[in-house]
C-alpha cells in the first residue's frame, strides 16, 4: 500500500509542477501495476487520485501560465476529448 501511495504521489507532483502528460502516465502505470499485482484496493485509491486531477482540469481551477498550457496541449486535449 505504501508503494502505491509513493508512486502515485510522484504522478500527482509531476502534474502539479506542469508536467501533466508525464504525471498522468505515471499514475496510469501505477494503476496497471497494482491491478497486475492483484491489489485492487490500492489501484482503486490511485484511481481516486487520477479522478481528482481530471476534475481539477475540467473545472478550470487554478491559474496556469501559457507556457505550461502549450507544453501540455496534447495531454489536456486528451482529458477534455477522450
Amino acid at each position: 500500500m505504501f508503494a502505491a501511495t509513493t508512486d502515485s504521489m510522484l504522478g500527482v507532483a509531476l502534474a502539479k509542477i506542469g508536467k501533466i502528460g508525464a504525471g498522468l502516465r505515471q499514475i496510469e502505470d501505477v494503476i496497471a501495476r497494482r491491478d497486475g499485482e492483484g491489489t485492487r484496493i490500492a489501484a482503486d485509491w490511485v484511481r481516486l487520485y487520477l479522478c481528482t486531477i481530471y476534475l481539477q482540469f475540467l473545472s478550470g481551477e487554478g491559474d496556469a501560465p501559457l507556457k505550461v498550457l502549450l507544453c501540455n496541449f496534447g495531454a489536456l486535449t486528451g482529458v477534455r476529448c477522450p
